[in-house]
């Protein structure tokens, strides 16, 4: 059972990446919207909008399966309403911008998306640290009830490879975190360097 917790939080925290990464890519964009420095209508970021909720759409419906076979009480899950109000805010913003009202469009942008976009971002990482600590215990639990039995040795070092592999894979989020940091910071640098 907690060898099946351990596999079904990596799943989980596999799509909750894919979210997340769903939601930087719609942030930088909602930045570049705003920024326009390259004049383009912002109905022309309508087929990226639709083509990142369809993948965000994906996986929470895959993440939603996967939370539900080992929901732990307290545990709220992602924020399906919050999410749809945010699609229907930005659905609000492209018709402004159908409408020839891309000032007021934009506004909306810095006003509610971009405040919308990182409560979501945020209530994903909460999930995510979640699932880290849920995984931990699993497989404390896990470890020492392998402590004990003829093949201890082995098993103990079994687990203590499966940690090993838990830690780089959390320095591996930490790393594509950092990168995307760094590839926002990069690209609003450039985006300045351009307009002076």
């Amino acid at each position: 059972m907690q060898t099946e917790l351990v596999d079904r939080n990596r799943k989980d925290s596999l799509q909750l990446l894919r979210i997340q990464n769903d939601l930087n890519l719609l942030a930088v964009a909602m930045r570049d919207m705003i920024d326009n420095d390259e004049h383009y209508p912002l109905t022309a970021w309508a087929a990226q909008f639709q083509r990142i909720r369809a993948d965000l759409d994906d996986a929470m419906r895959r993440e939603e399966g996967l939370a539900a076979t080992a929901a732990t009480p307290g545990s709220a899950g992602l924020p399906r309403r919050e999410m749809t109000q945010f699609w229907d805010a930005v659905d609000r913003v492209f018709a402004l911008a159908r409408d020839g009202k891309e000032k007021a469009a934009r506004e909306q942008i810095q006003l509610s998306l971009q405040a919308r976009q990182a409560a979501l971002s945020t209530a994903v990482a909460r999930l995510l640290v979640q699932n880290s600590e849920s995984e931990e215990l699993a497989r404390a639990a896990h470890c020492s009830d392998l402590q004990s039995g003829p093949v201890a040795g082995v098993r103990i070092s079994g687990c203590n490879a499966g940690s090993e592999f838990w830690l780089t894979g959390l320095s591996l989020i930490r790393w594509i975190r950092y990168l995307f940091a760094r590839m926002a910071k990069l690209s609003s640098n450039a985006a300045k360097w351009r307009r002076s």
